[in-house]
């Protein structure tokens, strides 16, 4: 059954102070947020975070930087996503691109500027990463030695390399 009543419009009055009750809250909202300088985002693959939180064999994980940081407890390993590339993939871009191994970057370059660097870099806002197994004064475009360039998703983006 519908209605014919014509619907009723609102005093000019009444709308202005909903209109400055949802500016006003909407500010108080936003006010408390802190504006965030640093993020480091670490890695620890291979090992579920239940034997980290809280394990004596990390305190620096635990005493340090838990208290004092925000971290993910349900990350998971999208289903048949094998490998360590996939998985980096997905935190770099949102998309493992089809890849579904680990394979040095002359098997996978991508041209995609669709990436968090990119937004990064577009919003002037500074980046870094640190890799393990590398000196720091160059960034090998493949694995060597202990350096797997894999668990480098920064290799695979041809506007960052």
């Amino acid at each position: 059954m519908e209605s014919k009543r014509k619907p009723r419009l609102r005093s000019p009055a009444f709308c202005l102070i909903t209109w400055f009750m949802l500016f006003f809250i909407a500010s108080a909202r936003t006010s408390t947020l802190t504006n965030v300088q640093t993020v480091f985002l670490i890695v620890m693959e291979n090992v579920n975070w239940s034997a980290l939180k809280g394990n004596p064999s990390a305190p620096y994980l635990n005493t340090t930087l838990l208290p004092m940081a925000s971290y993910c407890e349900q990350y998971y390993t999208p289903p048949g996503l094998p490998g360590s590339l996939p998985n980096y993939l997905w935190l770099e871009a949102g998309t493992n691109f089809g890849v579904l191994d680990s394979n040095d970057p002359s098997a996978h370059t991508f041209s995609s500027t669709n990436h968090l660097v990119t937004l990064l870099t577009n919003a002037d806002i500074s980046w870094k990463s640190y890799q393990e197994n590398i000196s720091g004064t160059n960034c090998p475009l493949s694995s060597t030695g202990l350096y797997a360039a894999y668990h480098n998703p920064f290799v695979y983006f041809t506007d960052i390399i």
